[in-house]
């Protein structure tokens, strides 16, 4: 008998040894999995740029925001181009296109619960790119209101001084289901805004219903502070919208 619990004995502390092995093999697992996990998730499968509900929802869906056009998040196109000239030169910091314009280079991206920031670098400058949703959980006012706010600042790297313009071109079919639908677009003031809207001309709402489906009643708005040296123009063609980038222009010092 004593035999026999001494060689309980060892066979009971050799499996307790073999489970605690085992369990620290299983911690390790887990760790490592927690930790390829958290690298994971540095890269989103999308970035949110406006984002106020299931209809009015635009998303990059790439890691840099000039290797594809925006789209909503259905995957339906909803393209926003920025294009900036520096000193004459024309580069893109968002979409994809038109692809004829060589792409910024991107430094930075960066996520929180309401706002999306990107920096870009180009031709000795940095270029700082906002978008914020302010999605205020105490203040229902305020979530309930559809507005995203899009702000640049533009600061030079290399001691020189620089000419920049900065363009934003919206596509009409954000404020319709698609393209075989008609639109109307007009331009209008406010105490402090000169602001362009566009919409659908039926102005059917909530004539339909499913998962696959972008707003096409209301109106999408543009509003610009009238205290910026800013022009507006609502074009037939994104092309005609170059000569404004020629036309309006800042120095920075």
């Amino acid at each position: 008998m004593i035999a026999h619990n001494e060689c309980a004995v060892k066979r009971a502390g050799e499996e307790d040894r073999m489970k605690v092995v085992r369990s620290w093999l299983v911690f390790c697992a887990g760790s490592c999995l927690v930790v390829s996990m958290a690298v994971s998730q540095q890269r989103v499968p999308a970035t949110p740029l406006i984002a106020h509900d299931p209809y009015f929802s635009v998303w990059s869906t790439t890691e840099n925001l000039t290797d594809a056009d925006t789209s909503h998040w259905t995957g339906s196109p909803q393209p926003l181009t920025g294009i900036v000239r520096i000193d004459d030169k024309p580069f893109r910091f968002m979409g994809h296109h038109p692809d004829s314009i060589p792409a910024m280079q991107q430094a930075d991206k960066t996520i929180t619960a309401t706002h999306t920031s990107y920096e870009f670098r180009q031709g000795g400058i940095t270029l700082e790119l906002v978008f914020f949703t302010p999605a205020m959980m105490n203040d229902l006012d305020i979530l309930s209101r559809p507005v995203t706010y899009l702000t640049w600042s533009v600061k030079a790297t290399d001691g020189a001084t620089h000419r920049v313009s900065v363009l934003l071109d919206v596509d009409p079919i954000i404020a319709v289901n698609d393209r075989s639908q008609q639109v109307v677009s007009s331009r209008n003031q406010t105490a402090s805004l000169s602001v362009l809207s566009v919409g659908s001309r039926d102005q059917n709402i909530l004539n339909r219903s499913g998962d696959n489906l972008r707003i096409d009643w209301g109106y999408f708005r543009v509003g610009v502070p009238k205290d910026e040296d800013a022009a507006m123009a609502i074009t037939p063609h994104p092309a005609q919208t170059k000569s404004l980038l020629r036309r309006y222009s800042y120095t920075v010092p």
